[in-house]
């Protein structure tokens, strides 16, 4: 949780500080190979991007 580190408190009912439960929603890399993938396929499967943004197709697994 990114809560205890920065602090980040409400008050209850009672008055009595209480952490925040938080979560992060943004953009990371299996989104951006889901979208990657979404949009680059054909009726055979996967067709990678040459260069799709900061992650390069020579730069994957093999098993991707």
């Amino acid at each position: 949780m990114y809560s205890k580190p920065l602090n980040a408190v409400y008050l209850d009912e009672a008055g009595k500080p209480q952490l925040m439960e938080m979560g992060c929603y943004g953009i990371g890399v299996t989104r951006i190979l889901g979208a990657a993938i979404e949009q680059n396929r054909d009726d055979r499967g996967i067709v990678w991007p040459d260069i799709d943004g900061p992650i390069c197709r020579r730069d994957l697994p093999d098993w991707l």
